[in-house]
């Protein structure tokens, strides 16, 4: 039973590509959902109806409530590493907070242990093992000894991460653990501890990284997404293997598989040969016409005030769009955010704009240029070799696809109008762009179609390696 464990929407989407490959395949599989029931569970659940399987959430599943008058027997040989930091929890100036934080993680464990056990896992598929994934089911997994199979789904890097310190600067809630505490985590957790840029700050409060820690819930690098303890990581692109090896993720744990993504990719060209021809080709798929896909981002004027030069969401929508339909002898579609508002798809249609219902990953190859706002998915339009304009609309400032040829970044709108009109202007421009991203498109992404047999492979490979044969069973 191969258990898929996700986390988000995002997250379950590439996982949900893995998990009907595998029903049609025959192979048994279940899904994790880590949060409690709720509307988007009901999307999950009705899912797993569909195709036959089962399909839990971890809060409700547990009832973590359930197990606070409890006290968790813990039942696995304690690591030196559990020991050592179990005494200095006394130390602790926040000791209080600490015990009880301890308590509710190790019931916690112990319920992820109960339920994998239930569920008979003999591998756990995730999309991240690091900092955001649910570390009390990965470590849960790891003590029953069943192999974990990190399968990335984004493309997060430090700049991410340093972004996301920079805002918690600003407004006042970065974690710079000091005296006794911050002496504790250098010695006793360095790995949570930042250095370099914003050195000596931690993503979550010392007193639970402490009492995690003790548990044996912890990480190799809570700085890097995948710096969790799994035992192999898909690795998806060659630009990903180079930042893997660069963030220091062991070697041994890398397999080149390619993504699910890129699959989806090539199948979307089935019945299309118009745009077949001109996959990696530099050419317009439409002689007279370019086709731009825009995936237009939900709004951030929260998350980064005084950031955007637009003083609403809805203006700056309006403006990028009246200009893009201004544009001669182009079609726009748009794929929309999932946390887009309504009213964001009402305002598009009132600009006349189409939006489409099919997945994003489909419509890339199908269309000449890709519109964005610093999404994950750049990296499958660059291994289509079609050129992106990305309009950095909340001065992120993010460096993650700045080596791609194809990629030009816009800082302001003025900018980004500049650079788009003249990609869809010039005949010369479009193909010289279009061709130096070609030239390098196998380093962002495999376009064979095999990709999902590939990982399908190392789970088997993995699974057969942990299970003991049977005596009498053939090699």
């Amino acid at each position: 039973m191969i258990v898929y464990v996700f986390g988000s929407a995002s997250s379950y989407r590439m996982q949900r590509l893995l998990i009907e490959a595998a029903v049609a395949g025959g192979r048994q599989v279940a899904m994790l959902f880590t949060g409690a029931s709720g509307s988007f569970f009901a999307e999950v659940d009705a899912d797993a109806s569909r195709l036959g399987i089962s399909a839990f959430a971890f809060e409700t599943a547990v009832d973590v409530e359930a197990l606070r008058n409890s006290t968790p027997a813990l039942g696995h040989r304690r690591s030196m590493r559990e020991l050592s930091v179990t005494l200095v929890l006394p130390l602790t100036l926040l000791r209080k907070t600490a015990v009880r934080h301890r308590l509710l993680q190790a019931r916690r464990l112990v319920a992820a242990r109960q339920l994998l056990a239930d569920i008979r896992a003999s591998a756990l598929v995730c999309s991240e093992d690091g900092i955001s994934a649910e570390l009390a089911i990965i470590t849960g997994a790891r003590q029953l000894g069943i192999p974990i199979i990190d399968v990335p789904f984004g493309f997060g890097s430090i700049y991410e991460i340093e972004a996301n310190l920079a805002r918690k600067e600003e407004d006042g809630t970065l974690i710079l653990p000091i005296g006794r505490n911050a002496v504790l985590m250098r010695r006793v957790a360095p790995q949570w501890v930042k250095q370099g840029r914003f050195a000596g700050a931690v993503m979550f409060p010392p007193e639970l990284i402490l009492a995690m820690e003790s548990l044996g819930i912890t990480l190799r690098d809570a700085w890097i997404i995948h710096g969790g303890l799994s035992d192999i990581l898909c690795v998806d692109t060659k630009v990903g293997l180079r930042q893997y090896l660069r963030e220091g993720i062991p070697t041994q744990k890398l397999r080149e598989t390619g993504s699910p993504y890129c699959d989806v990719m090539v199948r979307a060209l089935a019945d299309d040969l118009a745009a077949t021809a001109a996959l990696r080709a530099p050419k317009r798929i439409e002689r007279e016409v370019t086709r731009i896909l825009v995936s237009w981002p939900a709004s951030y004027h929260a998350t980064y005030p005084g950031k955007n030069e637009f003083p609403t969401y809805e203006e700056m929508t309006r403006a990028v769009f009246s200009m893009m339909s201004a544009l001669p002898d182009c079609r726009v579609t748009v794929s929309l955010h999932p946390a887009c508002s309504e009213d964001t798809a009402v305002m598009l249609r009132d600009l006349g704009v189409h939006l489409a219902t099919d997945y994003l990953l489909e419509l890339i190859p199908r269309h000449d240029v890709f519109v964005t706002y610093f999404s994950s998915t750049i990296r499958w339009a660059l291994a289509a070799g079609k050129p992106v304009v990305n309009y950095d609309a909340y001065a992120l400032g993010l460096k993650t696809f700045d080596e791609a040829p194809g990629f030009i970044n816009a800082a302001t709108f003025a900018d980004f109008k500049s650079k788009l009109t003249e990609l869809v202007s010039s005949e010369a421009e479009f193909a010289r762009v279009a061709a130096a991203q070609i030239e390098v498109a196998d380093d962002w992404g495999i376009l064979d179609g095999k990709c999902t047999e590939r990982i399908f492979a190392e789970i088997d490979r993995l699974v057969a390696a942990r299970t003991p044969r049977r005596k009498g069973a053939p090699p």
